[in-house]
C-alpha cells in the first residue's frame, strides 16, 4: 500500500486565501502606521521603546497645567482614557482593548527650585501577542513628548531601561 502525500483540493485553496488575508492586514497595519507618522501624532522609535521610561525636567509647570494641556493631543482617539490623580502626584494612562491593555503613568518625581522632573513609562502591559501595540503605545509617548516640547522646546530627555518581571501563560 503506498501512502501518497499532498494537498487536498480544500487545502489548496484555503492556504492561498489565508496568505492573501495575511499579507493584507500587514498591508493595512503598515498604511495605518505610515499614515500616524505623517500626521505627527506617532515618530519612529527604537524596537522595544516601551520597555525604557523617559524623563523630562521642566521649568515651572504643573502636573495639573500638563493635564490640562493633554487634550489638545492625539490621546483620546488612540489611547483610551487618561486621569489626574493629584493625590499621588501622577497622571494615569488606560488602555483596554480585545487584544491588549496597559497602564501607564507621567509622575512628577521631584521638585526642585521651579524645576520639576516628570517620568513617563508603561507600568504593565498584558497582550495575547509577542509584543504590544506599538502604534497605540507611540501615540501615548508621542502626545506627551508634544506637551513638553511646546512648553520648552529646547527640553532634555533622559531615557532609562525598566526592568521588568515578565511571566507568560498558554492561557
Amino acid at each position: 500500500m503506498e501512502l501518497k502525500a499532498g494537498l487536498t483540493p480544500f487545502g489548496a485553496v484555503i492556504i492561498p486565501i489565508l496568505a492573501i488575508l495575511f499579507i493584507a492586514a500587514l498591508i493595512y497595519s503598515r498604511k495605518r502606521r505610515n499614515k500616524l507618522i505623517d500626521e505627527g501624532k506617532m515618530i519612529q522609535r527604537e524596537n522595544k521603546f516601551w520597555d525604557k521610561s523617559e524623563t523630562f525636567t521642566v521649568n515651572g509647570i504643573t502636573l495639573a497645567e500638563i493635564f490640562e494641556k493633554l487634550p489638545a493631543t492625539d490621546l483620546k482617539q488612540n489611547v483610551g482614557q487618561y486621569e489626574l490623580q493629584s493625590d499621588r502626584n501622577r497622571i494615569v494612562f488606560v488602555h483596554n482593548g480585545y487584544e491588549e491593555s496597559y497602564t501607564g503613568t507621567l509622575t512628577l518625581i521631584a521638585a526642585n527650585d521651579g524645576a520639576n522632573t516628570y517620568r513617563l513609562l508603561i507600568n504593565q502591559y498584558k497582550t495575547k501577542h509577542t509584543n504590544p501595540n506599538e502604534m497605540s503605545l507611540n501615540v501615548l509617548f508621542t502626545a506627551v513628548e508634544k506637551v513638553f516640547l511646546g512648553i520648552d522646546p529646547n527640553i532634555q530627555v533622559k531615557t532609562d531601561y525598566v526592568d521588568r518581571k515578565v511571566t507568560h501563560s498558554l492561557f
